[in-house]
């Protein structure tokens, strides 16, 4: 985990089946969710999911929480990724 020198921001520690994505990589997994939360505010959006969507709206808004606020509180991050 490192600091953006350009914008002080830190990304989110990251790992999925044991491999640890570059800040480069968190990046853009902190983007794509983010876009695809902003699109599923949409109420069209939201409608072409269906029952899901509002599924996607809960689990999807704690992945965003996690991804922006885990690059600065790493220990909140790593306690969420080991809860069940």
């Amino acid at each position: 985990m490192s600091t953006n020198r350009d914008s002080g921001f830190t990304e989110a520690l990251v790992t999925i089946d044991g491999a640890v994505l570059s800040d480069a990589e968190v990046c853009t997994l902190r983007v794509a969710v983010s876009s695809f939360m902003m699109k599923l505010q949409d109420p069209k959006q939201a409608a072409q999911l269906g029952s899901i969507a509002a599924g996607y709206l809960a689990h999807g808004s704690k992945v965003e929480e996690m991804l922006v606020d885990g690059g600065s509180r790493p220990d909140r991050l790593q306690r969420s990724m080991q809860a069940p």
